[in-house]
């Protein structure tokens, strides 16, 4: 469980941060599945 909670505080701010960069970035036409 103290792995899993480093892991979300590590990742989770890294991802969304990709996540919300590819959204900003992705090309017209984009179909989201």
């Amino acid at each position: 469980m103290y792995q899993a909670t480093i892991f979300k505080v590590l990742f989770a701010p890294t991802y969304t941060r990709c996540v919300n960069e590819f959204q900003a970035n992705k090309p017209r036409g984009y179909n989201e599945a």
